[in-house]
């Protein structure tokens, strides 16, 4: 998963602990070149939940790390002393501490934090992320801002924006996704060029943070957005950009986009085509343009185009 495609929100409400803190020592009982495996000892600056561990200065945490082990999703925490992270945690054996996600129960931080915030935990997570931007150092201040898109508060938009236009090239794009990620359709504008731009060799990764902002627009629910989507729809060369841009037109049934649905009815993705039919069937309700069962979008396609032919 991209940094910052994260569901912090999620692990933040779902973790039985949540705390943030320093590594400050490693017992490896695994020190390989491919695997780590050990427990680490973490000066808490921060518990954002934890009952009677709240008050605990000091806890300590089971990990693994293998480099191979993160394409399967798993393994991918490689603490080291001295880094800071903000941990997602539950109970394990004995008083040591185990990852409530084995590859997204931690997560890097800057050193720098809030003071203590009224409100529940999400507003103190997202001020102590915030506080993180203004950090010398350069991965640290990148770190936070992944962090708050990760989080996705609304709370951050504005000094999302700040490094949209101030920041370095790596922080101002992470930046955009970071806006993306809070469901700020304003930002689709700011998004189309990098997206319509886009362009990756096939069975390669897609580009970061750009193929991030791509999978960011999906989501966005924002009928503000619609003109800038319907652009992207139309003129992305990515065939990955279109089905996100169509899945998201898809779910904001707008009626300003069936023109542009019907003309991807022929789109070269299945997954475009396949979104836009749906959603000309969730705008006009036209019986040859609803659909119950997968298995039937070939078929459906075909009359769902041929009865907009017809009609307009």
């Amino acid at each position: 998963m991209p940094p910052g495609d994260e569901d912090v929100r999620g692990l933040a409400q779902h973790a039985p602990l949540v705390f943030r803190g320093q590594v400050v020592q490693l017992s490896l009982a695994k020190a390989e070149s491919e695997n780590k495996e050990g427990i680490a000892a973490i000066a808490v600056d921060r518990w954002y939940r934890g009952g009677g561990r709240r008050h605990s200065s000091r806890v300590q945490l089971h990990f693994v790390y293998s480099p191979v082990g993160f394409f399967d999703g798993h393994n991918c925490v490689n603490l080291v002393v001295d880094s800071h992270w903000i941990f997602f945690a539950r109970a394990g054996n004995a008083s040591v501490l185990e990852l409530f996600h084995d590859c997204e129960g931690a997560l890097a931080v800057s050193s720098l934090f809030a003071t203590q915030q009224s409100g529940d935990v999400l507003s103190q997570i997202e001020a102590d992320f915030r506080a993180g931007l203004s950090d010398t150092d350069s991965e640290a201040r990148l770190a936070s801002i992944q962090r708050l898109a990760g989080l996705g508060l609304p709370a951050s938009r504005e000094a999302l924006r700040e490094f949209i236009s101030h920041g370095t090239d790596i922080e101002s794009r992470w930046a955009l996704f970071g806006l993306l990620k809070t469901g700020d359709g304003s930002a689709v504008s700011l998004a189309a060029p990098v997206l319509l731009s886009l362009h990756h060799r096939e069975f390669e990764p897609h580009p970061q943070p750009e193929g991030a902002m791509a999978l960011a627009i999906e989501k966005l629910r924002d009928p503000a957005a619609v003109p800038q989507l319907i652009e992207i729809l139309n003129g992305a060369p990515d065939e990955l950009v279109r089905d996100c841009a169509s899945q998201a037109l898809m779910e904001i049934k707008d009626p300003r986009a069936l023109h542009s649905l019907a003309d991807h009815l022929s789109d070269s993705s299945q997954y475009v085509r396949y979104n836009s039919l749906i959603g000309i069937g969730y705008i006009t309700h036209a019986p040859p343009c609803t659909v119950t069962d997968p298995k039937d979008a070939e078929k459906a396609e075909s009359l769902c185009r041929n009865w907009w032919q017809s009609n307009h």
